[in-house]
């Protein structure tokens, strides 16, 4: 069985700086897409996987990966005792994954002995801040304060076989809270 690999990825970003008469103003957002194809010869396990006669046997997989991060801050650009930053943070993360583990069955048919789909998801948005008073030219006190929201789920179908019981299962996970 051959076992091509493609892997197709894409990636960009902007990026905007403006200067205000009080503060310098930055703005960023990416975007990451990437594809990934491979299969691998399984054909010396086929039989202990399945039961089934060797033969020319192939697991199959491809995972397709979507990113978007933007953060926009605003920084003080004063000479004086007090500098300070301030700025918001989002974020956006999906994956596809699915698999199959195919091969010959009884009398050499065609047969299906996995499968796998999996969507996974990820979500964030953040204010963060921060602030500094130079106390001398050697000493600086500084304070700051990030707030988010996070969100992580996942989703998954599993089968042994093209015909038999598929297994579900999903969940997800979020998450608010500051750091200091």
């Amino acid at each position: 069985v051959r076992e091509p690999h493609r892997d197709s990825f894409f990636q960009t970003s902007l990026t905007i700086e403006k200067t205000l008469g009080w503060g310098e103003l930055t703005s960023t957002s990416a975007l990451t897409e990437r594809r990934i194809a491979d299969q691998y010869d399984a054909s010396l396990e086929w039989p202990s996987l399945t039961g089934f006669p060797v033969g020319p046997s192939a697991f199959d997989d491809v995972r397709g990966i979507r990113s978007i991060t933007h953060e926009t801050r605003v920084a003080s650009t004063g000479e004086g005792a007090w500098n300070w930053l301030s700025g918001v943070f989002l974020s956006y993360r999906d994956e596809d994954y699915r698999s199959q583990l195919a091969g010959p069955g009884q009398n050499g048919a065609a047969a299906v002995a996995r499968t796998e789909a999996r969507d996974d998801h990820a979500n964030e948005a953040a204010l963060f801040g921060e602030a500094t008073y130079r106390l001398t030219d050697w000493l600086s006190l500084t304070g700051g304060l990030r707030v988010f929201y996070a969100s992580v789920g996942a989703s998954a179908r599993f089968g042994l076989s093209a015909s038999g019981p598929v297994s579900l299962a999903s969940g997800t996970n979020d998450a608010m809270g500051t750091t200091q």
